[in-house]
């Protein structure tokens, strides 16, 4: 590591040493930055052989359901109850000081609007009891293909190229998964009928799985194949899907290094008052939240459910807090830690340990290159540049919180 990086390290630490011992409104609300997933679907496609298709063909492939409009709604109304109190998040939606941000789907963009009017009551005409009607709230996104954002499925050379990789490993954990649902991929092939033989059984039994979980949700009865053993198997294997897609940093810095970017530089603009957002929303999908908690270093292991929300604060000190609400149903709401900045974890620093770990990109062309060298490249051409832009930060906030301390 050059001596430069150090130096710039040691200051940001500094930089977050000098912010812990701000006195003025340390406490005060600055900017909330939510994640989530959107709420309940219909399944994403109909099986070859699906008892319930014609149900599907009513709904559509991939909608957003009224159970899913409720949840996002109850989300709204949690994050209203928890930040009712702070001035920067007022009874009306405010395009000056909020953005929305979706993926290009019906049922992201349909969540978003759910969880707006459950946030912004202001706006909205109701009993409290039942669904309002609300003013809409603009909601912007783009095309899926140039989507890097948010959309994980987008177009990414970079990722690509290592989550082949991934897959390709001899001994790797998706190659003996492959070896070990083998009486699973040949059960399910057998009674849905599913095109064969096939080289990827895994992503195959990942789209059996996503069915048979949309049939459960909706309380449909399920064929006399679907037994517990296989609703235990095809719920493993969707399991280990975001532990393999984004567990390793290689693959989770592909796909969360532009989002990153965005928020804590985003952050910084915040404290420095260069800009007027104070509160940003992102509706998107469970791989979404998956990526993201990763590039934290704070992923259970678990799918993130239906409607789960990740709540980013900033606060006036310049300290940084994660929240993950992954129930709807339940009060409960989860303080998450960072490894790498552990609590009270100051905005210089996690920018620092982000960029040491990689997952920070300014472009998307900056996180998913052209894959393999050429990315590598790319990220050691960038690396000077960081350096030098986050140096000029340390002086700039260090010089802003000097006079708080006397």
């Amino acid at each position: 590591m050059s001596v430069a990086v150090l130096l710039l390290r040691a200051l940001l630490l500094l930089a977050a040493a000098v912010a812990a011992s701000v006195p003025a409104e340390p406490n005060r609300l600055m900017q909330i930055v939510v994640l989530v997933r959107h709420g309940d679907r219909s399944a994403m496609r109909s099986l070859p052989i699906d008892p319930h298709s014609e149900l599907l063909d009513r709904v559509g492939p991939a909608q957003l359901l009224e159970q899913g409009v409720r949840q996002l709604f109850r989300l709204g109304v949690w994050l209203r109850r928890r930040y009712d109190n702070q001035s920067l998040l007022p009874r009306w939606f405010n395009t000056s000081t909020m953005e929305v941000r979706s993926t290009d789907t019906d049922r992201t963009l349909m969540s978003a609007q759910a969880l707006l009017a459950g946030l912004f009551p202001g706006q909205c005409a109701g009993d409290g009891t039942s669904m309002p009607v609300c003013y809409p709230v603009p909601v912007h996104s783009k095309p899926t293909q140039t989507d890097q954002l948010l959309k994980m499925s987008s177009p990414c050379a970079a990722y690509q190229h290592r989550w082949r990789q991934f897959r390709a490993r001899p001994n790797g954990p998706f190659k003996s998964a492959v070896r070990e649902f083998r009486w699973l991929a040949e059960l399910a092939r057998n009674r849905t009928g599913w095109p064969g033989p096939d080289d990827c059984p895994i992503k195959q039994l990942w789209r059996v799985e996503d069915s048979v979980n949309s049939w459960q949700r909706m309380g449909l009865a399920m064929p006399s194949w679907v037994n517990g053993t296989v609703r235990e198997g095809l719920a493993e294997l969707k399991r280990r899907k975001f532990l393999w897609k984004y567990g390793e940093l290689q693959l989770h810095s592909a796909r969360m290094g532009l989002l990153v970017a965005r928020l804590l530089g985003g952050m910084r603009l915040r404290l420095e008052g260069k800009t007027a957002k104070a509160l940003q929303v992102y509706s998107a999908h469970d791989s979404t939240v998956a990526a993201f908690l990763h590039a934290f270093q704070v992923f259970n292991g678990l799918r993130p459910p239906m409607a789960a929300g990740i709540i980013a604060e900033l606060y006036a000190s310049g300290e940084f807090r994660l929240v993950y609400k992954n129930s709807t149903e339940q009060p409960a709401v989860h303080q998450l830690s960072i490894p790498f900045c552990p609590p009270p974890c100051f905005l210089p620093q996690l920018e620092s340990e982000m960029r040491h770990r990689g997952v920070w990109a300014e472009t998307a062309q900056a996180m998913c290159g052209g894959g393999g060298g050429d990315f590598a490249e790319d990220s050691q051409q960038a690396e000077p540049l960081g350096v030098v832009y986050n140096f000029i930060l340390v002086i700039v906030l260090s010089v802003s919180w000097l006079p708080l301390l006397y």
